[in-house]
């Protein structure tokens, strides 16, 4: 078998970079598959080395040729687009396979990323799409060879049933950068810690809205992968808020992977993604929902059953061996002998 390189954004300590690259390599070391990851830059580091990261990779592009093997691309090439000109003509001789793989249509909204992104769809052999509207995305731009894998995930600590009864307790896990989007819904969020005085709420990785700091049931958690197993393990309802935009509707929705695999209802914004992977096993929410029906399904924490069919469903779509066994046969379709340069 030809061996990976994995041209990541970030290290493992990076979410996307850790589930769709990290994770996979190691499993499909299992399946006999051998894997370089080659991170762009440190995870939060300074912008000098951002700028040093970004250089290196523009000399690895633009010398694939000299390193035979299947090389997947991690969202977009992240350069300015007077770079990824000269890249792209590169990518374009030559003769080494190349898959891209993206998560979240990170190219919205930023000026001359969507016109390089879609110059990709057309040079790269196979694009792996974190749901099917990146996916759909891709074909309308001239993808040749689309696998819609979304990032999974698998529970290192089974939930903690037995203080069932103490809640609703509800989880948030992301980022100062997506904390945010949670914004609008704050006012539905605020009327249910009202209405429901058992209820709380723990954000992790980012701070609550400013409608409802201060509030002696709201809690922030630095994120460490310690305090994210901690608050998913004790959770009954996760939170997955956005407001619909392009950008929302084709983001990957890991989130709320992470809460069906340790039971946890999601409590979801309302777009295509949320809806395929939430399906019957949580609700879905937009700004004019009444906060009278948030209440309601907050105010019924999931019983042992209801659990096991979230973690039930989230094991048969949404598990690192089903991720596996779809990139394992998009690899084994790419051959390295067979690509013909333009």
């Amino acid at each position: 078998m030809p061996e990976i390189t994995w041209l990541t954004r970030y290290g493992p300590e990076g979410a996307s970079s850790r589930y769709r690259a990290f994770q996979l390599a190691d499993a499909l070391a299992e399946h006999g598959w051998t894997s370089r990851l080659e991170p762009l830059a440190e995870w939060r580091g300074s912008s000098g080395g951002q700028l040093v990261g970004v250089g290196r990779r523009v000399r690895r592009l633009r010398t694939l040729d000299h390193d035979p093997g299947i090389h997947i691309i991690q969202k977009e090439p992240v350069m300015p687009p007077s770079l990824y000109r000269v890249v792209a003509r590169s990518l374009r001789r030559t003769r080494v396979p190349i898959i891209w793989d993206i998560d979240d249509a990170v190219w919205l909204g930023r000026p001359g990323a969507e016109e390089m992104a879609a110059d990709m769809c057309g040079i790269v052999d196979h694009v792996v799409a974190g749901n099917r509207s990146i996916g759909d995305w891709a074909v309308r731009h001239g993808a040749r060879e689309i696998t819609v894998v979304p990032t999974c995930f698998d529970p290192v600590a089974a939930p903690n049933t037995s203080s069932l009864g103490d809640g609703p307790r509800v989880v948030w896990v992301g980022s100062p950068a997506t904390a945010p989007l949670v914004e609008p819904f704050a006012p539905q969020l605020r009327q249910a810690l009202g209405a429901l005085p058992t209820m709380s709420i723990e954000f992790v990785g980012g701070p609550p809205p400013p409608e409802l700091r201060g509030h002696e049931r709201v809690m922030s958690t630095a994120w460490s992968p310690d305090a994210e197993l901690e608050a998913l393990a004790a959770a009954d309802f996760g939170l997955a808020l956005q407001e619909r935009s392009e950008y929302a509707d084709h983001k990957c929705g890991f989130k709320i992977v992470q809460y069906l695999a340790y039971g946890i209802v999601p409590i979801a914004s309302d777009g295509p993604v949320h809806a395929e992977m939430v399906g019957p096993h949580g609700l879905l929410i937009d700004g004019s929902t009444e906060a009278s029906a948030v209440i309601d399904r907050l105010g019924r924490p999931p019983t042992d059953a209801e659990r096991r069919a979230l973690m039930d469903y989230q094991r048969r779509n949404y598990s690192v061996a089903r991720a596996t066994e779809a990139w394992s046969t998009v690899l084994a379709g790419v051959d390295p002998g067979d690509r013909s340069a333009p």
